[in-house]
């Protein structure tokens, strides 16, 4: 029998794209699999949308009674572990309830690591969805290797169980709550394998909406140079743990130059991150 695939989902505020995201998942052409749901204490409709679901043998729901904190990338990351502690899948799938996967993506997903057994972690090619009707794709920039690894969202990204279970312990440093689980993962992947493999087919949609974590991050705004400084910070503080060799660059210095003077003039940037 094919390995069992988990697929983890954390939720918060996302109502109006629960049920496509959770109907993807269950309308796989791949049949071994489960479906983990964590919500994180939403205030919308999506714990009666998740009612819906509770007959389905394949899906495990979990509700927080409460937000762990205030930031949102944070927040996931908790979450997913939460999920990934009731697991049984020996591939995990990550999926962010705003996104949905193509019918084939586990099928897929699965075909490839039967191959390729030396590897641990894979990413897919997403459409990306800017509005309802719109999608595009679009290519990495590899200019962003100079500075960490360039990565596909959360949602594209497949690890082998152990692997997972590796990475994220590795990687689970609280003091840095702006870093997201797709940045934390795509670094560990690519100290530990050298690359991030890309599997050149389209099975993820990533949709872009106005209440995700990034919705108030916009390039150059107050939170954006923030949590860019803290993003240099976490990769910093990795190096170091793995003893990895670190090249300060132009980036690193001027990002870490505007945050400084953001600080000085007492911007409360954080209120929204």
């Amino acid at each position: 029998m094919k390995e069992k695939i988990t697929i983890l989902i954390s939720n918060y505020n996302n109502a109006k794209y629960l049920t496509r995201c959770i109907n993807s998942c269950l309308d796989q052409s791949y049949k071994n699999k489960e479906i983990i749901i964590v919500d994180d204490f939403s205030s919308d409709n999506s714990i009666e949308i998740l009612k819906n679901y509770q007959k389905y043998k394949d899906i495990k729901l979990i509700y927080n009674k409460k937000r762990l904190s205030k930031f949102s990338a944070f927040n996931q990351l908790h979450a997913l572990i939460k999920a990934f502690k009731v697991s049984s899948g020996k591939i995990i799938c990550l999926l962010d309830s705003d996104d949905f996967f193509e019918k084939n993506k586990l099928e897929e997903i699965e075909k490839y690591f039967s191959k390729n057994d030396n590897e641990n972690f894979i990413q897919d090619v997403p459409y990306f969805y800017y509005s309802k009707n719109k999608k595009v794709i679009k290519l990495l920039d590899k200019n962003n290797y100079s500075l960490w690894p360039s990565f596909y969202p959360t949602s594209t990204m497949s690890l082998k169980r152990d692997f997972f279970k590796e990475c994220i312990f590795s990687v689970f440093y609280k003091k840095f709550p702006l870093v997201e689980i797709d940045a934390r993962i795509a670094i560990y992947t690519n100290f530990k394998n050298s690359k991030i493999t890309i599997l050149n087919k389209k099975l993820t949609n990533y949709y872009q909406n106005n209440s995700g974590i990034n919705s108030n991050n916009k390039k150059f705004s107050f939170n954006w140079w923030i949590k860019r400084a803290e993003m240099h910070d976490f990769f910093s503080l990795f190096c170091l743990s793995n003893k990895i060799k670190i090249v300060r660059s132009y980036d690193y210095l001027i990002t870490k130059s505007v945050t400084f003077f953001l600080k000085i003039i007492k911007i409360n940037y954080k209120n929204n991150l």
